[in-house]
């Protein structure tokens, strides 16, 4: 049974293709490399009219694969009439291969086609629309399932294809495969959601954690991308948790989430790292030390604690100087002196980067007294 963190974390991750930038982004960055011409034929895709189709729609079957997502994106200079593309993109979370993926894409397709004809009269004309699957894998092991429905075959009872590498035939028979742990080491494209999923997902230990935050920050920051960036951010928390990274580490530095307009990433960042170990390294210390050295030792934690806690709120000061200018941030001051509780400064660096003025952050903080 699949424990309670990765369930989260799956269906939040199905939750980022219901985002057309993210699907625009996987297409053009990492699908089309995989399709001859792929650059130009996804050119004609018209993104900004795609509309994602609700699968108990289409065929009730579908619905009951949690994991699966249509998207139609029209074309653009189409020769008769509107013409479409669906896009079925299929998320593999499972840590073992699923050899029979070819079968289970083919079925989906067919199972699409027939809805598709349904309440549609049928003439010498008609033809079937390109229906384009994308498998994202993010299992442990490579991805060596055959990709086409004919491979499936055992060799011997069918003709000999060859060893040539086919590409994907538009009509459900065989998919694209995007293995995540593949994309370890490589150069991915700059300013595109996937790659910083990928990114995300294949971070380890602290450090790195927070160079793939500070590169979300920068790519989020648009006012367009807010809800995506909303979404990345529980996510991201639960991508931690999964990986037994100590995301509290990084909790103020998620609460300024602004952080291009500051720069000042790193240096908070590695600060925080040096206070944590420092704490460890005090609190891994031989126990039975007499007394005054016990009592040193509170005192010294709680010394980093507050200034843990005053270089938080001298960044947020920082930052609504930035915003709203020096009375603001001044006003600010007197409510920042009196709070130790880290979630709290959290709340009011969002208020700092979601409020439109001074007045309307300092409304905020007086309700909130």
């Amino acid at each position: 049974m699949q424990d309670k963190p990765r369930a989260r974390h799956d269906q939040a991750y199905k939750a980022f293709f219901a985002f057309l930038r993210a699907l625009s982004d996987l297409l053009l960055g990492f699908v089309s490399e995989f399709i001859e011409g792929g650059e130009e034929w996804f050119a004609r895709f018209d993104f900004e009219r795609a509309e994602r189709m609700q699968t108990e729609e289409i065929e009730p079957s579908l619905a009951s694969r949690h994991n699966d997502m249509v998207w139609r994106v029209p074309l653009r200079e189409a020769a008769e009439g509107e013409e479409y593309v669906y896009v079925v993109v299929l998320l593999e979370f499972q840590s073992r291969v699923d050899r029979f993926m070819a079968l289970r894409v083919q079925s989906a397709a067919l199972r699409l086609y027939e809805s598709l004809r349904k309440d549609r009269p049928t003439t010498r004309a008609d033809w079937v629309v390109p229906i384009l699957p994308v498998v994202v894998y993010n299992g442990e092991q490579p991805w060596t399932a055959p990709t086409r429905m004919g491979d499936l075959v055992r060799p011997g009872t069918r003709p000999d294809v060859g060893k040539r590498r086919c590409p994907p035939t538009f009509t459900g028979d065989s998919y694209t495969v995007i293995d995540i742990g593949a994309y370890r080491g490589r150069a991915l494209p700059l300013d595109n959601l996937m790659s910083l999923l990928i990114r995300t997902e294949l971070m380890e230990g602290l450090q790195e954690a927070g160079r793939v935050l500070e590169e979300a920050w920068r790519q989020l920051a648009k006012p367009e991308l807010r809800a995506f960036r909303e979404h990345f951010r529980g996510w991201f928390r639960l991508t931690l948790l999964r990986q037994g990274i100590d995301w509290r580490a990084l909790e103020s530095d998620m609460a300024v989430t602004k952080l291009a307009e500051t720069g000042e990433i790193r240096s908070v960042l590695d600060a925080q790292i040096q206070a944590r170990d420092a704490v460890l390294k005090e609190e891994g210390r031989e126990e039975g030390r007499e007394e005054g050295r016990e009592e040193g030792r509170e005192q010294g934690r709680e010394q980093g604690l507050e200034q843990g806690l005053e270089r938080e709120r001298g960044l947020l000061r920082r930052l609504a100087t930035r915003r709203f200018g020096a009375a603001t941030a001044a006003r600010l001051e007197r409510y920042l002196a009196a709070i130790r509780e880290p979630d709290r400064l959290e709340a009011i660096g969002d208020w700092i980067v979601d409020c439109a003025s001074g007045p309307e952050l300092l409304e905020r903080l007086e309700a909130a007294r």
